[in-house]
């Protein structure tokens, strides 16, 4: 007997998008999140939708620490809520070869790591952002 096992393709229970403190304010004033257009690189195209949103399973994955500690904002997501209305998963960016290469330094493996998910869609803008935010973490420095 052959079993088939089915599983839906979704985003994690919560999410992280990690920003610019400049970001947010356009995030917060519009409450909108303007998607990405997949006319990229091939890497881009990996997608059921015209657009997609960035978000990682974790914190602060490999993107985040490129982003540097300052000035820096994570905002914590619904991933659930996501799911009710958008279609959404794991996506490996730079492939396998980039975490993993002999001749790649650590530093570098980590940083190519984002344990990355997408949102995918037709529409260039998720409404009513502010409903999806659980948190938002902010990293500033030099604050006077």
């Amino acid at each position: 007997m052959i079993k088939i096992r089915k599983f839906n393709e979704s985003l994690s229970k919560v999410v992280f998008h990690n920003t610019y403190i400049e970001r947010l304010y356009s995030i917060l004033s519009s409450n909108t999140f303007y998607l990405t257009s997949n006319l990229g690189t091939d890497s881009d195209k990996l997608q059921k939708g015209f657009y997609y949103f960035s978000v990682s399973r974790i914190k602060f994955g490999g993107y985040a620490h490129s982003m540097g500690e300052s000035d820096h904002v994570n905002i914590v997501l619904d991933g659930d809520k996501f799911n009710q209305r958008y279609k959404g998963g794991p996506v490996d960016y730079w492939g396998r070869e980039m975490r993993t290469g002999k001749d790649m330094p650590f530093e570098y493996q980590m940083r190519n790591d984002e344990n990355e998910e997408r949102i995918f869609s037709d529409d260039s803008e998720i409404p009513n952002a502010k409903s999806y935010i659980i948190e938002i973490h902010i990293s500033m420095s030099g604050f006077k």
